[in-house]
């Protein structure tokens, strides 16, 4: 399930000049592989889909290979294939989470930085801000500059991740990995539980089912 969120209605706005989730770098926890934890000002880059961190004021990407989740503020990560997933609600066996994405298809031409406009300004600019070990961008003055950017909307790919795996919280693509009596099961069990594709607390039973069946 997608769920499109306009960066005019949330606090922490992404523009193309501040590609990031939140509005500011905030105090997070990374935690290692081997049990080890580390403190830092985390963000999440939306545009590129990378978790960046400060060291020494400069924006660095943060690396995956060891990492088993992180917390931004209150919000906690895990990895899936080298992607960020936000874990919204968990169980023992699986929880639902949410890859992040910009919507860069959506930036309108209603004017660029400085007054300019056009769609083109705004790809010049996000490809100006991509942020890597190598840039080392100063966050505060992307931070100074960020309203001169245009707005950048995001959504929430919602999926469920069971034994393993990972379904789209969707009727036809839950319905698809199941065998034809699990599929007789699911649609007793939806008829019976009104589902909000959008909800996470409404997801988490589906959760439940779920951990009730081979798949």
């Amino acid at each position: 399930m997608l769920i499109i969120i306009s960066a005019k209605g949330q606090e922490q706005v992404a523009t193309t000049t501040w590609p990031y989730l939140y509005s500011e770098f905030t105090n997070g926890v990374i935690y290692f592989n081997d049990g080890k934890q580390a403190k830092r000002l985390l963000n999440f880059d939306i545009v590129n889909e990378q978790i960046h961190f400060i060291e020494n004021e400069l924006i660095k990407q943060l690396f995956l290979y060891d990492i088993s989740s992180i917390d931004i503020g209150t919000d906690t990560y895990v990895f899936w294939e080298q992607k960020a997933i936000r874990v919204f609600k968990a169980e023992e066996k699986g929880f639902v989470g949410a890859f992040i994405k910009a919507r860069l298809d959506q930036i309108h031409e209603t004017g660029g930085a400085y007054g300019s406009s056009s769609t083109t300004q705004a790809t010049r600019k996000l490809s100006s801000i991509e942020v890597s070990s190598r840039l080392n961008l100063n966050h505060v003055e992307l931070q100074r500059d960020k309203s001169m950017g245009e707005p950048v909307n995001w959504e929430y790919d919602y999926h469920l991740f069971v034994n393993g795996n990972a379904y789209k919280a969707s009727k036809r693509s839950l319905r698809k990995s199941l065998t034809r009596d699990q599929r007789t099961a699911f649609d007793k069990f939806l008829k019976g539980n009104k589902i909000k594709w959008d909800d996470p607390d409404g997801l988490i039973n589906l959760l439940k089912f779920f951990n009730n069946k081979e798949i």
